[in-house]
């Protein structure tokens, strides 16, 4: 919970973009404007909560965790508070407004051990053009891409590796396309540590360049689902504004780990991973608690 109680009736305040609210993971700021994220924070509370439900079982206290992609802190905060004050989160947020309230969350909620940073990550140090975007433009902010963007601001670009971190337990990942790129520059971390590894999988030659790497690395692999909506959200607001609209994502762990999951697993780098999901889910006697 945040340093300072609040209580969960609050109703929080209305400031001139962006809205404070208590949600699952402690108070969160955030646009008001934001489509997707900031929307499924005023109505529920959270935003597609089984991906963090995901990671808290791999995770542990004073772990080290990345969040690259960070946004405004929906996995950042889950992830600190699982690390605690021993373990460290470095989160990667490139688009200005969008870094200064993550920023503002992290401080929010005291979180002093998570290392804010905005920088894109890609395959090695350099720059990059980022949409510089008002903040009371009415879009999905998590979905603005860094690919081919002639115009925009300079924002600098790092690789994983050049933080040379000793150990590391979890490198979330979400890019718009550039999941790839955030790989290869993580090569000597990942080939070191040897985390897991959970990255948006969407159905494009990036994710399976993705999944092809990981397969080499002697990684296995599982599609996971996570939907923007949930029965059990914070708030217990019945309505689903979102219907069946989620993330599809892959988690990605060494062979050596002891962790199982009960998640469809990817056959091949190629694979389509609607048809292996809807293969795996026909089985009604597996336990879907993680995928949905």
């Amino acid at each position: 919970m945040p340093t300072t109680e609040v209580n969960a009736a609050w109703p929080g305040m209305d400031l001139a973009t962006s809205k404070l609210r208590v949600c699952r993971h402690g108070l969160m700021l955030y646009l008001a404007s934001d489509t997707i994220i900031g929307q499924a924070l005023e109505l529920y509370g959270e935003f597609a909560e089984s991906e963090n439900e995901l990671m808290m079982e791999i995770i542990k206290p004073g772990d080290v965790a990345i969040d690259v992609g960070a946004n405004i802190g929906t996995v950042t905060l889950p992830l600190a508070r699982r690390v605690g004050s021993s373990g460290l989160v470095v989160s990667f947020e490139p688009q200005r407004a969008i870094f200064q309230h993550l920023c503002a969350n992290v401080a929010l909620n005291g979180l002093s051990h998570v290392d804010a940073r905005r920088f894109a990550v890609g395959a090695k140090a350099g720059s990059i053009r980022v949409p510089l975007m008002s903040a009371a433009t009415s879009i999905n902010f998590g979905a603005v891409s860094l690919l081919g963007n002639a115009e925009g601001e300079a924002v600098p670009m790092t690789a994983i590796d050049d933080l040379n971190l000793p150990r590391c337990a979890l490198i979330k990942i979400d890019v718009e396309g550039m999941e790839a790129d955030v790989l290869q520059g993580a090569a000597q971390t990942i080939a070191r540590t040897r985390p897991a590894i959970y990255f948006e999988a969407k159905r494009t030659a990036a994710t399976s360049a993705c999944l092809a790497w990981l397969i080499k690395r002697d990684y296995r692999l599982h599609w996971h689902f996570a939907a923007f909506f949930r029965k059990e959200n914070f708030r217990g607001v019945a309505n689903n504004v979102f219907g069946e609209v989620g993330d599809i994502n892959a988690i990605a762990l060494p062979a050596q780990s002891p962790l199982r999951f009960e998640l469809p697993p990817v056959a091949s780098a190629e694979e389509d991973w609607r048809i292996a999901c809807q293969k795996w889910l026909a089985d009604a006697s597996r336990d879907h608690r993680f995928f949905r």
